[in-house]
């Protein structure tokens, strides 16, 4: 176990849970509860990046835990300064989906995670970067930046809940998308393809639920990097049950790559990306790379057989 008896939340109040006082409330009397000091980072507005990098100096020169409470955009801004001030996170997922979270096997709910604060044990976890921007979840551009900007139009007129992002996401695959026709060099390989999206993945948990395998070369940890072709209607259908059924690899509108990093370029303007869920735009050639073991992370201690 490695213990914390000081702390910095940084809470979102825009993250999904419906009251974010009581939330806040709940966390530090826990964490209180079980001997554990906190200091609350709240983020409003667009000072999201300020709160996170004044943490992560303060917690460097303190030897503390920065902990996030929101969601995986939330997540990622604290992992990147983390990564950044060399110091070490603990998360409390309280977003829609919660990947990270739920990848190093954290509770998706406040007591038990804010249990994994208590008894947990640090571990390091890999991220990734793409440009100048690190990911703990997966980075991506073409049709998910459509799908990512309708997601959080919706959620804003009809509520932060899952069976409204997964409609939302829906309706975005069905629409007319942009064709991309690029060059992708992975490690060793390249290749010229014309693709609708490109999506970067890191986290097992995700692309698992898709049907696509982790992956590993001499021993190393690769990114999935899943390619969609142009498709129809009809096609997009064949594609989404396919991925019910954790059968995506399977379709002949998709492949999947396995790299520790690769480029993407194409005579294009800035493009939007997605990374972690929050749409930046980049200039190609888009650079994406895996950085093994970058992070440290507090999560639940191995189970001990019996």
């Amino acid at each position: 176990m490695n213990m914390h008896s000081n702390i910095t939340l940084v809470m979102n109040s825009g993250s999904g849970h419906d009251d974010k006082t009581s939330a806040r409330d709940l966390i530090v009397q826990k964490l209180g509860e079980a001997g554990i000091t906190v200091k609350v980072a709240e983020i409003s507005g667009g000072n999201i990046v300020a709160v996170c990098n004044a943490a992560a100096k303060e917690a460097k020169q303190s030897g503390s835990l920065v902990v996030a409470a929101g969601g995986d955009g939330t997540v990622n801004c604290v992992a990147s300064a983390c990564v950044k001030h060399d110091v070490p996170m603990g998360v409390i997922p309280m977003g829609t989906y919660n990947y990270f979270a739920r990848d190093l096997g954290i509770a998706n709910d406040i007591e038990g995670a804010i249990a994994v604060l208590a008894t947990g044990q640090l571990r390091t976890t890999s991220v990734g970067l793409l440009q100048d921007q690190v990911f703990v979840n997966n980075a991506s551009f073409g049709t998910y930046a459509r799908i990512v900007r309708n997601r959080e139009l919706d959620k804003k007129k009809f509520g932060r809940y899952r069976i409204v992002a997964l409609l939302s996401d829906i309706r975005s695959l069905y629409a007319p998308a942009k064709n991309y026709t690029l060059r992708i060099g992975a490690d060793d390989m390249a290749k010229n393809c014309r693709t609708t999206m490109i999506f970067a993945s890191i986290n097992k948990f995700q692309m698992e639920n898709l049907g696509i395998p982790a992956a590993e070369k001499a021993g190393r940890e690769q990114m999935s990097i899943t390619i969609m072709k142009p498709v129809s209607r009809l096609q997009m259908t064949r594609i989404l049950l396919r991925g019910l059924c954790r059968q995506l690899p399977q379709d002949e509108r998709i492949d999947v790559l396995y790299a520790e990093s690769f480029t993407v370029d194409a005579p294009a303007a800035p493009i939007a990306c997605v990374v972690d869920g929050e749409i930046v735009h980049l200039t190609l050639p888009l650079e994406f790379k895996l950085l093994p073991d970058q992070l440290r992370v507090m999560a639940p201690a191995p189970q001990v057989p019996a």
